[in-house]
């Protein structure tokens, strides 16, 4: 009995330390676990996909390789049926905050509805934030230390090229109406410490250089002195001429070449 119970505790302790194995979860790892692999964690799919699979506290959405560099995440020299990556929605969400993650070695970027995306490239893991700072899901990627298996032809890494969506853009002539949407601006700023927010002024028509950098200095004076974000932090930048002006805002990391 001494023996039976000891080999069990030692089991129990080996799938608790492979479920938290960078890159991991519950001893699934992309590039290195199968479609097998996973049906025997979580059971038979769903979805027209077959790679929809739920669980009592979580939605778990996976990607499979077709081929070899094939796939919805293509790229990556692997059999078909291996886990390109896994994304994992929880029932119940946290507070970022509450991972106690170091913030500065996380790569960073937003889709167009301003959900912000931490990526962890040693690890493979990326965290999906909404707008009030929790987390919405998970996802399991390749991490740096896969890059041997990269496909020819492919960048290095699959998130190597970030496109940051514009944040918004005004072209009233009142300045009273164009509020609106720096006090949106000011606040994902005030949410947002590490980012930097550009203010990019367009000429257009009767409008000239010197009248398009009037507005947007008239705005970045306003997110400085009426909203309190840092001066360091606004940038008002010439954008040159369109066939109408217009007034567009953009937040990006701090230390991003614009």
């Amino acid at each position: 009995m001494r023996i039976v119970l000891t080999i069990c505790v030692c089991v129990c302790a080996a799938q608790s330390v492979a479920a938290q194995t960078p890159g991991g979860w519950r001893g699934l790892t992309p590039l290195r676990s199968t479609r097998a692999d996973v049906e025997r964690v979580l059971g038979a799919p769903g979805g027209s996909c077959k790679c929809v699979y739920r669980t009592r506290e979580e939605v778990v959405f996976v990607d499979y390789a077709t081929g070899r560099c094939e796939g919805r995440s293509p790229g990556w020299n692997v059999p078909a049926d291996t886990v390109l990556r896994f994304n994992v929605r929880p029932q119940v969400w946290r507070k970022f905050a509450e991972l106690n993650l170091d913030e500065n070695r996380l790569a960073k970027h937003y889709d167009d509805s301003l959900t912000a995306y931490y990526l962890d490239r040693d690890k493979g893991v990326e965290y999906e934030v909404s707008q009030d700072r929790m987390v919405t899901a998970v996802s399991y990627v390749p991490s740096t230390q896969d890059a041997r298996l990269r496909c020819r032809g492919f960048v290095a890494e699959e998130w190597a090229v970030t496109t940051l969506p514009r944040f918004g853009l005004y072209t009233t002539t009142s300045f009273r109406n164009a509020i609106s949407h720096l006090d949106s601006f000011a606040l994902s700023l005030q949410n947002e410490p590490t980012m930097v927010g550009y203010i990019v002024a367009f000429a257009g028509g009767r409008t000239s250089r010197g009248e398009a950098m009037a507005r947007a200095n008239r705005a970045r004076d306003y997110l400085v002195k009426k909203r309190g974000i840092d001066e360091g932090r606004v940038v008002a930048v010439y954008g040159g001429r369109r066939a109408a002006w217009v007034v567009e805002l953009f937040i990006l990391p701090k230390g991003r070449r614009p």
